[in-house]
């Protein structure tokens, strides 16, 4: 495989085939990953480790759907 760097270490093409993207990407093309997995792949090549957020939405209560002659 051929891998060029463009814009300024931004992003990358394959010249062979029309693979081009971000270092996700170049990790899915590569690693053969889904884009969650690559994520993984990248948070550990820089250190980061993913958490889940502190603050969780709390869902609302709904009234019950309404039929349509209802409506």
């Amino acid at each position: 495989e051929i891998i060029i760097v463009i814009h300024d270490g931004q992003g990358w093409f394959d010249p062979l085939s029309d693979a081009k993207g971000d270092v996700f990407r170049l990790v899915e093309h590569l690693d053969g990953l889904p884009f969650a997995a690559a994520l993984y792949v990248v948070a550990d090549l820089v250190g980061f480790v993913p958490s889940e957020p502190e603050w969780k939405r709390h869902s609302r209560e709904r009234a019950p759907d309404l039929t349509i002659p209802e409506r």
